[in-house]
């Protein structure tokens, strides 16, 4: 079980997590992608979510999961 599954299954409203999606997980390459994301998500992260990056764009899905929210809140 991954953390999304994690945070859906037990209805968390914390902590945030960010998830990346992609192959290759080398600092040098994954680096620039979860410091841009960080910032540019930094008030739902504030606020909780679960986000997940890969290699052509992030999506944020606020906590808790599954309670009345759509489960694509906030597609980029």
């Amino acid at each position: 079980m991954d953390f999304g599954a994690l945070l859906a299954s037990t209805r968390a409203s914390g902590p945030s997590v960010v998830q990346a999606r992609v192959k290759n997980t080398l600092p040098s390459l994954l680096g620039p992608d979860v410091v841009r994301v960080l910032h540019f998500r930094r008030e739902a992260l504030e606020r909780g979510a679960l986000v997940t990056i890969d290699k052509v764009n992030s999506r944020v899905r606020v906590l808790p999961i599954g309670i009345g929210r759509d489960p694509n809140d906030e597609p980029a």
